[in-house]
């Protein structure tokens, strides 16, 4: 039987332990005229397509609509890769309600889901999104968009930090995981 939706423990565990495994949880920066940009993103990159599909199946059958991108790059066609398909996800509020959910269940990656947490809850705040993820405050570009805190800042560069390659989080690290007082 296949998982039906988030709101199961048993489909939020098996998504955890697959993100632990085979996902990704953190941020992308990306520099808009000098502006630093911080997007909190998720996402499960693999090879066998049907494990991909049950992953955007989930999540859309929670309420948040998703779509998975296949892709092969020029070079993998030349060499006989196999195709890697890819579950991508990065709007604040959907990224924030899908770490609500895992968070209970995750190992491997639970400092990474707490952390994107944290920065979604923080850019919520600040930003002013409604349920969907939309700004509620208006004044258009490039007035609309509210400058980073300093824990917004501080919580993106862990994340990158700890999704490089050989990096583990360790006692001293969660310290400063820890939310400031």
């Amino acid at each position: 039987m296949r998982p039906e939706n988030l709101n199961t423990p048993t489909c939020a565990a098996w998504l955890a332990g697959l993100w632990d495994g085979e996902g990704s949880v953190g941020v992308s920066l990306t520099n808009n005229n000098g502006r630093r940009i911080i997007c909190p993103q998720i996402q499960i990159n693999m090879t066998h397509e049907d494990t991909v599909q049950r992953v955007s199946d989930v999540i859309a059958a929670t309420g948040y609509p998703v779509r998975p991108t296949v892709y092969q790059y020029k070079y993998q066609l030349a060499n006989n890769y196999k195709p890697a398909y890819l579950f991508a996800l990065s709007n604040t509020i959907w990224v924030q309600k899908i770490a609500k959910h895992l968070i209970p269940y995750a190992v491997t990656k639970l400092a990474h889901w707490e952390l994107t947490y944290e920065l979604c809850d923080l850019r919520i705040e600040r930003q002013g999104l409604s349920k969907d993820g939309r700004a509620l405050r208006r004044g258009g570009p490039p007035g609309w968009v509210k400058e980073y805190g300093d824990r917004e800042i501080e919580i993106a560069d862990l994340l990158r930090e700890m999704n490089r390659r050989g990096v583990t989080v360790d006692a001293p690290t969660r310290a400063v995981i820890a939310k400031p007082n």
